[in-house]
């Protein structure tokens, strides 16, 4: 049996919500209709992915590895089909308070200029979405990460000044 789409979806659903019933809600299928395509998915695999028990949820080492390249490859395909349909989005991630002057007025220009949507999220560990693909960009905050610097490109975006206030009463 292959891998299908479908597959991922479902295994990637019950990871993160971490619950079959959650995960069922969330993909709209019934929840045995859900663990019947997570055991084909461990099935074509040859591997135990999820760790079951009626108390407990747990991914195997296995199960965790796979997680990650399962993000990846359904947001590349995700991206592919939004390109192919002619509706790009851009997923721009930031672990600070948003620039939102700066950023209202690129994701406005880039909708005008060349059709592309921009989504806004907050993310907490900023190489690792990147990495997976959840996310298209980040804005950081300077120093950048060496491990971030070694295959996305990273351009400086402009200077932001920095003020310390303290209490009157502080030593």
């Amino acid at each position: 049996m292959d891998v299908e789409v479908r597959h991922l979806r479902a295994f990637v659903a019950v990871a993160e919500e971490e619950s079959f019933t959650h995960a069922a809600l969330r993909q709209r299928i019934t929840q045995p209709a859900l663990s019947r395509t997570v055991q084909q998915l461990e099935s074509a695999l040859k591997v135990q992915l999820i760790r079951r028990t009626s108390k407990r949820f747990e991914l195997t080492a296995a199960g965790a590895l796979f997680l990650d390249h399962a993000r990846t490859t359904l947001a590349n395909l995700d991206r592919a089909i939004a390109v192919a349909r002619g509706n790009t989005t851009i997923t721009l991630g930031f672990s600070w308070l948003l620039p939102t002057p700066w950023a209202q007025d690129m994701a406005r220009h880039l909708q005008d200029t060349a059709g592309i949507e921009v989504t806004f999220t907050r993310v907490d560990a900023t190489a690792q979405p990147l990495a997976r693909g959840d996310v298209d960009a980040v804005v950081l905050r300077s120093p950048v990460s060496p491990a971030l610097l070694d295959s996305p490109r990273t351009i400086k975006l402009f200077e932001e000044p920095r003020v310390l206030a303290c209490s009157n009463r502080s030593p």
